[in-house]
């Protein structure tokens, strides 16, 4: 499965450590199949909450703003967001 992707602009507001952090956890649990048997539905967004309690975790314990970025890259792709347009 694809990672979910999270836009932002790093040099602005959403480069915030905290709001990216609390985006890619957004894009994590947006990434659940809405449809299907409920059951596994419920499964897939516990998992998906235990991910992203797993990466909050992880960025709150990091020693910088690189490895912070770095740990929530391994749980959604971050796309960068120039002024204007989108690097990717």
């Amino acid at each position: 499965m694809e990672k979910p992707i999270v836009k932002v602009d790093l040099q602005g507001p959403d480069g915030n450590v905290f709001t990216l952090m609390r985006a890619a956890r957004a894009a994590m649990l947006a990434a659940v199949p809405r449809g299907g048997n409920p059951t596994e539905r419920r499964w897939k967004r516990e998992h998906a909450e235990g991910d992203a309690s797993e990466m909050m975790k992880a960025v709150m314990q990091s020693h910088s703003y690189d490895e912070a970025l770095k740990i929530i890259g391994q749980y959604v792709t971050i796309r960068r967001k120039e002024v204007g347009y989108e690097v990717t």
